[in-house]
């Protein structure tokens, strides 16, 4: 009895953790993004205001920006190449 409630409390944390790292599906679908090449001077928060949608808070769009180019900070340099994602 203990080895299935062992087995079942690992199955339920695995899918939570799966679960909370899977997020927004279309920040990693490849038809919802374009590219850009990141130019001497430019700061990602720069290249995420430029492309966020008006009505989105660029917080919102500099995150999906970061998990959709795998970044673990917003330094970047001249000559990167960006996935940048779409919205409607």
């Amino acid at each position: 009895m203990l080895v299935i409630g062992v087995l079942m409390l690992a199955a339920f944390t695995s899918g939570a953790i799966i679960h909370a790292y899977a997020g927004d599906k279309s920040v990693l679908d490849p038809n919802t993004y374009s590219k850009v090449i990141v130019t001497s001077g430019d700061t990602l928060w720069r290249i995420a205001d430029e492309y966020a949608p008006e009505h989105e808070d660029i917080r919102h769009y500099l995150n999906d920006l970061m998990k959709l180019n795998k970044l673990k900070s917003s330094t970047i340099q001249a000559g990167d190449v960006l996935l940048l994602p779409k919205r409607d």
